[in-house]
């Protein structure tokens, strides 16, 4: 019989029962399978597991409920966060590595003032690319009149991991409202290889928040993904790549919200490293419960 322990950790954010629940498993010794049917088990929009390789460096596995995916951010941020304090990684080392489906993601841990202040990792290199659908269909399955459009924006694919599709959206309460026909949307991705549809707006009504957003990647088995690291970071990459955001170093914070009210904080770091651009992004976190599962 194994004896599996299991975490459950509150990401983007220094608030119980706020911010977008992950689990994070140590898997060292678990097969493909049992990985698949505890993440089912959990029923959380993603569950990480960790593969030890060497002292700072882990494998790291990916499960929805109903699917494997390559990259998971507020899954990465909650088992860092396990690791520093759960295994006492923080009294060792500020860095580790952790090696994905879709490449090596550094994780750091900040420390201000002596003090334990956040988790960030630096994402793989930002893609953009066009879609073809007309914005009144994109808008029609969102369930939104298409006069909510901020055509400031191109509707545009963004990746650092996963194929997210953006949408900019005029109000802070257009997002807040906007109830879409799930099945509609899940088809749509499923024929596009998308994994989810983030809404953003810069409206946010809050001088401290860069931007708003909200996620849904029902394709994958997330009806609404509650606060969403990959998708926001790959968002900075394509108001970059779009020029509208300039090239350069910023230090910004995006709040994303969900059906839930479990709003969340995520800060987004950019820097321009000998031509190249580097997007860290990362958080708090606050681990909610501890368990063991017996296989």
């Amino acid at each position: 019989m194994k004896k599996v322990q299991i975490y459950t950790v509150d990401a983007f954010t220094d608030q119980l029962f706020s911010g977008n629940p992950a689990g994070v498993c140590m898997a060292d010794n678990l097969t493909k399978m049992e990985m698949m049917l505890i993440a089912k088990e959990l029923n959380l929009s993603e569950t990480a597991f960790l593969i030890k390789l060497d002292e700072y460096n882990f494998r790291i596995k990916f499960f929805t409920p109903t699917d494997e995916i390559n990259f998971c951010g507020h899954a990465t941020l909650s088992s860092a966060w396990v690791l520093a304090t759960k295994y006492h990684y923080l009294e060792k080392t500020n860095k580790l590595v952790f090696k994905t489906n879709v490449g090596l993601i550094p994780i750091d841990f900040e420390i201000v003032g002596g003090k334990f202040e956040k988790i960030m990792m630096t994402q793989i290199n930002a893609e953009v690319k066009e879609i073809n659908d007309s914005v009144k269909y994109l808008f029609d399955i969102l369930n939104l009149d298409i006069i909510n459009y901020d055509n400031r924006y191109p509707i545009k694919l963004g990746y650092t991991g996963n194929w997210d599709l953006f949408i900019p959206i005029k109000t802070k309460r257009a997002i807040d409202f906007c109830n879409p026909n799930l099945d509609l949307m899940k088809k749509h991705h499923l024929e596009n290889q998308i994994t989810s549809v983030h809404l953003f707006t810069d409206n946010t009504l809050d001088e401290d928040c860069f931007l708003y957003t909200r996620n849904f990647a029902p394709a994958v088995g997330i009806k609404e993904d509650l606060v969403t690291g990959s998708a926001n970071g790959a968002l900075v990459g394509y108001l970059i790549n779009e020029h509208k955001l300039s090239w350069g170093n910023h230090n910004l914070k995006i709040k994303q919200t969900n059906s839930l009210n479990r709003q969340g904080e995520i800060y987004v770091y950019t820097d321009i490293s000998c031509g190249n651009l580097l997007i860290k992004l990362g958080g708090r976190a606050v681990s909610s419960f501890e368990s063991v599962i017996y296989l």
